[in-house]
């Protein structure tokens, strides 16, 4: 792929210009699509490209290394919602070893997540007027910040009380003799 500001031959599946750091052309997102995403359309762009032409999954660093972080940062409230939950789970049942599943599934199917919810704010908007349709993609796109550091917060109170909850727990439940 060439680049289009300095004209360096870059690989196929590169994101940056090697030689000046342009982002390269994406593979085809719409304008609705791009609407959503705003951020990091190159990559997305690439992630659902191959997406739409068969791969299963995509890897995705961030969400597995955060999966519900990112899932808010990304406005997916009810997967951010349930991620914490299962992560909640795992803490009850002291089956630490899911949280291990849970990254693996979040890096390897985020980005699918991600294209399916993309594609289904696409479905609903499109009725609506173009001025209308691109507000609404506007406003049920792009990022929240807020969101993935309210999470972040939560996961950490959620974490101090499950410390609590287990350290007081063998005095509630030792038998006095």
């Amino acid at each position: 792929m060439h680049c289009t500001k300095c004209g360096a031959e870059n690989g196929p599946t590169e994101l940056y210009c090697f030689q000046c750091g342009n982002p390269l052309p994406t593979e085809s997102l719409s304008e609705s699509q791009q609407l959503i995403v705003q951020k990091n359309t190159n990559y997305y762009g690439k992630c659902f490209s191959a997406l739409r032409r068969g791969k299963k999954f995509s890897w995705n660093w961030a969400a597995f290394l955060g999966f519900g972080l990112w899932a808010a940062y990304r406005k997916m409230w009810a997967v951010s919602l349930l991620w914490l939950v299962a992560l909640q789970g795992a803490f009850f049942f002291q089956a630490l070893w899911l949280t291990s599943l849970l990254m693996l599934l979040g890096g390897l199917f985020g980005n699918k997540l991600y294209y399916r919810k993309v594609r289904c704010t696409v479905k609903d908007i499109a009725a609506q007027p173009q001025k209308a349709r691109q507000a609404q993609l506007a406003r049920r796109g792009g990022v929240s910040i807020g969101a993935a550091v309210l999470v972040g917060v939560l996961l950490l109170l959620l974490c101090l009380w499950w410390a609590f909850f287990f350290r007081g727990m063998p005095a509630l439940v030792a038998v006095r003799g």
